[in-house]
């Protein structure tokens, strides 16, 4: 056998003796040399959620929402200083005057001044669906920045579900078909 074969081998077995004793932890991992696979494995996959997902990507979905806003940027078709009330006009009727100023150099930099969740933060923990979109928008009504936009560092998730929408609204897209578009493909 490879040293290659052996390295997939060798944490394909820990991987699985990992997730035996976390039965909460599920991972689905794809290791490469090249073209060549070395390791293509899912480890305790979870049953569908109540919204039809198989893994919680968590914060991870900052990354891809950072990623596909650079993509949409090289194509000129939005801008680093763009306010998002720009491009969500239902910001612009928000009681806070700052959450219509914030702008997408604002959200990638945690420096929004929006809380890091909003009122409904527990549907995950509470195994409740996502919010929808015309929910997050009403909840998005009764949460006030905390400082103004740039003006300090606060790591917010609402944030970054702004900046998601911003990009389905710009795009004529859904979030999923942004990804597969502007990072898996």
């Amino acid at each position: 056998m490879t040293t290659d074969k052996k390295l997939g081998t060798i944490v394909d077995k820990y991987l699985a003796h990992y997730t035996s004793k976390n039965p909460s932890v599920g991972l689905a991992v794809c290791i490469r040399k090249g073209s060549m696979p070395l390791l293509s494995a899912r480890y305790n996959p979870a049953t569908s959620g109540p919204d039809g997902q198989i893994y919680n990507v968590a914060s991870i979905s900052k990354t891809i929402t950072a990623l596909i806003t650079y993509r949409l940027m090289e194509q000129g078709r939005i801008n680093y200083y763009d306010r998002l009330s720009d491009h969500l006009d239902w910001l612009k009727l928000h009681p806070d005057s700052n959450v219509a100023n914030i702008t997408i150099n604002h959200v990638l930099e945690h420096t929004s001044g929006l809380p890091r969740d909003g009122g409904n933060s527990d549907f995950y923990l509470l195994k409740q669906p996502f919010p929808s979109r015309q929910q997050f928008q009403e909840d998005l009504q009764a949460i006030n920045t905390i400082f103004p936009s740039g003006a300090r560092t606060k790591y917010s998730n609402t944030a970054f579900v702004l900046l998601g929408l911003m990009l389905e609204t710009v795009t004529g897209s859904t979030y999923e078909q942004l990804g597969v578009e502007h990072v898996i493909s």
